[in-house]
């Protein structure tokens, strides 16, 4: 076996590897380690709330990085007394930086995802104030951000901690229940998420025709196994393990006073199903904009749209002008931006196999109507989320 240099640093990762959110934190660190190699690290796989490693009480290394659980776990963390960076903001201590997503970005994006889908109601859904300090940082960056354009917030705030899950049940669906049409959720995280989703199924509310619903963290499974699928946040997770290992680097040698907390932004909103619908009254409007969304990857013109929503042109045109402020064209138009954008951030696919999964048969042409409509070319979009 080959000795591990002196000069190598003792690093303990105690981040649990059962969530999809987490398992990128660990990925990011491993990242680190990978390029830099200057790190010996001692990490067990464990669930979140399972006891820590045996080997931790005994444990003698350099630095540390968590996600702090509790306070029985701060205490035996500052008791070693090396550098820790906390990458949960559950509990907050002087000493330990912590790090993690900018939720004004995220409830940011979240926002704007609704209002691109006609969304004027809006609400939220998490766990009651101080069971958790970044979710409840969340809430209120949205909160700000929905009275700020003029709306109202429904507040829904249900505590983790009840033992009677079916009591937690029927207090959702009651406030469910009395949402009105095209009513908009953010829901704290993707296990709120899918805890709404199952609410709507029970009381038949759909979604997304009624309800739209968001979650935040972008959990694989949850979202892709919800029915229907969930949209949902991606919180640049594995940044995160990168700048925290970065940090705690630094901080071994004693090279750099790290501020308390760090943001870190967003990548994108990853849209599924869950938020596939514009929240209109207008049933025409309603079914030429679903048939748009529909036929995103196809070469379709104003003709196309007009055929599919039984009505004239001049007609349609007039409500499209009414209901959405512009005209169907600029729709065509800002769906499509929408599907490139999606590509340029979550693939590496080459620009001209994005024009022609888009529906724009010159790829140069559809490199004029992105910068021309969005005021970035599409490399330098693309090179935001590298």
């Amino acid at each position: 076996m080959k000795a591990i240099s002196a000069t190598k640093k003792k690093v303990a990762v105690l981040v649990e590897s059962t969530r999809s959110y987490a398992r990128d934190l660990i990925l990011g660190i491993a990242r680190y380690q990978s390029e830099h190699q200057n790190w010996e690290i001692e990490f067990t796989p464990r669930g979140r709330g399972e006891p820590l490693p045996e080997w931790l009480k005994s444990w003698n290394g350099n630095g540390i990085l968590a996600r702090i659980e509790d306070r029985r776990m701060l205490r035996l963390l500052l008791a070693k007394g090396i550098p820790v960076v906390d990458l949960r903001r559950f509990i907050t201590h002087p000493s330990i930086p912590q790090i993690g997503p900018n939720d004004r970005k995220v409830v940011q994006m979240v926002f704007e995802h609704f209002r691109m889908r006609r969304a004027k109601r809006f609400a939220f859904v998490g766990p009651v104030a101080q069971e958790h300090p970044a979710l409840d940082r969340r809430f209120s960056c949205f909160r700000d951000l929905v009275r700020s354009e003029g709306s109202e917030l429904i507040e829904i705030r249900l505590s983790e901690q009840l033992e009677n899950t079916k009591q937690v049940a029927a207090l959702l669906r009651r406030r469910i229940k009395s949402m009105t049409f095209g009513t908009a959720i953010l829901a704290a995280t993707d296990d709120w998420g899918l805890t709404v989703l199952e609410s709507c199924r029970f009381l038949e509310r759909s979604v997304p025709n009624d309800l739209l619903v968001a979650g935040v963290g972008n959990d694989h499974c949850l979202c892709e196994l919800s029915l229907p699928k969930l949209t949902s946040v991606d919180l640049n997770a594995k940044h995160i393990g990168y700048l925290a290992a970065e940090m705690l680097q630094k901080m071994m040698k004693r090279s750099f006073a790290p501020p308390q907390e760090t943001f870190v932004d967003p990548r994108f909103v990853i849209a599924r199903s869950s938020t596939d619908m514009i929240s209109v009254d207008d049933p025409y409007v309603q079914r030429a904009v679903q048939f748009i969304r529909s036929n995103a990857d196809k070469k379709i013109v104003v003709g196309d749209v007009v055929k599919y929503a039984h009505l004239c042109r001049v007609a349609l045109e007039n409500h499209f002008k009414k209901v959405l402020g512009h005209s169907i064209f600029q729709e065509i138009m800002s769906v499509k931006i929408e599907a490139i954008k999606e590509r340029l951030a979550q693939t590496d696919l080459p620009i001209k196999s994005i024009a022609f999964e888009t529906g724009f048969v010159d790829p140069m042409y559809m490199k004029r109507v992105f910068q021309k409509l969005t005021g970035e070319t599409v490399k330098e979009y693309r090179r935001k989320f590298l």
